[in-house]
């Protein structure tokens, strides 16, 4: 799979077993985003490498209760703090 040079972006990993922070390149076609499953399992018969990535934005802040449209109304119901499942 060839891909256009220049459509590469920079990523914070973590790696999965020593835990250390790590600064990779991706490279992504300009045309093509995100591929589905099936065009992914192609490209591997075919021979292509494949990456498997979980990228999170750590910039990003996590959701607030006020920003759920249901949850915002009952905010007795949703505790802030969740210690494990209710006893039956």
């Amino acid at each position: 799979m060839d891909m256009p040079r220049g459509a590469s972006q920079r990523v914070a990993a973590i790696g999965a077993k020593s835990g250390q922070n790590g600064v990779g390149r991706i490279i992504v076609p300009v045309e093509v985003l995100v591929i589905s499953s099936l065009q992914a399992h192609r490209y591997l018969r075919k021979g292509c490498v494949g990456y498997l990535a979980s990228v999170v934005d750590t910039k990003k802040s996590g959701a607030k209760l006020q920003d759920v449209l249901v949850a915002n109304e009952f905010p007795d119901v949703f505790p802030n703090d969740l210690h494990g499942i209710p006893p039956d």
